[in-house]
């Protein structure tokens, strides 16, 4: 059965009012950003805001493995380092939560690690395995995981932050006005620029997240190799965590034009509906097959982005099939 996250949310709760909470879940449904800000919320409420920066993405215990940036995959070091940091003591009244970003991207040999700790899982932890592929993921993994399926009411609108909210705010800039390709092209200068405004903080994170490790461990005659692996880490997580941004704002144009086809098809609900008038206008300026066929070109970037294609001009080129 699929739930809402408010709702997956209020189990959570109950589960560990009650003393029910298990050691692991897998979450799927919805996108990779939504499943992502579903396990944040997790660990913000077992473990509250940081002390040091309430205003923190990534909430205190919480620690995230994502599949690093040339190989796309988690490999056994990472679910070393995982395990390395839920196996200290957590602090009083708080939860050592390792989150598993794609978690079917775990190489066997990462698999067989992490199956370890599944069986025998530390005090006080938690364990969240996000995933698209569920079936990907091995029998022998999911037989000690229970199953969080999310999914969005159908009258949900997106929530959209200060920087989304901005390339939304291009989009429906772009389709007041007659479609045309130099136009076209300033969506994507929007788009862009917006990318890397976010990737350069997700790389600032990361490097204020890696001196918070030399500033613990620099102190032990033992951890310049270990820290040294965390550099590396540290670098490679903020480059996935980059894809998976690009990926919510990607989402977020096939969105917009999903409205655009639901409204041509007559459908009433809207993921955008603050921008009804917009989306109607322009939905009707052109056939339902021609607004599917400018999807297509969307859909066939997000397929590209998976690949070694060269970013910049695969963005361009489906901007100017979809919006040109």
């Amino acid at each position: 059965m699929a739930f809402s996250p408010d709702t997956a949310l209020q189990y959570i709760d109950r589960a560990r009012a009650h003393g029910h909470l298990a050691h692991a879940y897998i979450v799927s449904g919805l996108d990779a950003g939504g499943r992502l800000a579903f396990a944040t919320e997790i660990a913000r409420r077992l473990n509250g805001p940081g002390r040091d920066d309430p205003s923190s993405p990534v909430p205190p215990g919480m620690q995230v493995v994502e599949a690093q940036s040339k190989s796309r995959a988690i490999v056994i070091d990472q679910i070393r380092a995982l395990e390395h940091i839920i196996h200290q003591r957590a602090g009083q009244g708080r939860h050592k939560i390792g989150v598993i970003v794609e978690a079917d991207r775990m190489t066997q040999q990462a698999t067989n690690a992490f199956l370890k700790t599944l069986e025998e899982p530390p005090a006080d932890s938690l364990l969240l395995l996000l995933t698209g592929s569920p079936a990907q993921l091995l029998d022998t993994v999911v037989s000690r995981c229970l199953r969080l399926t999310l999914t969005s009411p159908e009258t949900e609108a997106v929530a959209l932050s200060e920087t989304q909210a901005r390339l939304i705010d291009a989009l429906a800039a772009h389709f007041t006005k007659p479609l045309t390709p130099v136009r076209a092209l300033g969506v994507v200068r929007t788009y862009t620029a917006l990318l890397a405004e976010e990737k350069a903080a997700l790389a600032e994170a990361c490097a204020a997240e890696y001196k918070r490790e030399v500033a613990h461990y620099d102190r032990k005659t033992d951890a310049g190799a270990w820290l040294r692996q965390r550099e590396d880490y540290f670098e490679a997580l903020a480059q996935a965590r980059y894809l998976e941004a690009r990926s919510r704002a990607l989402g977020l144009v096939v969105t917009w034009f999903g409205d655009l086809v639901r409204r041509r098809s007559g459908h009433p609900r809207l993921a955008f509906p603050h921008y009804e008038a917009v989306i109607t206008q322009a939905a009707g300026a052109l056939p339902l097959d021609d607004w599917l066929r400018r999807l297509t070109c969307l859909e066939d970037l997000r397929r590209a982005y998976e690949t070694n294609v060269n970013e910049a001009l695969a963005t361009e080129l489906a901007f100017l099939g979809a919006m040109g």
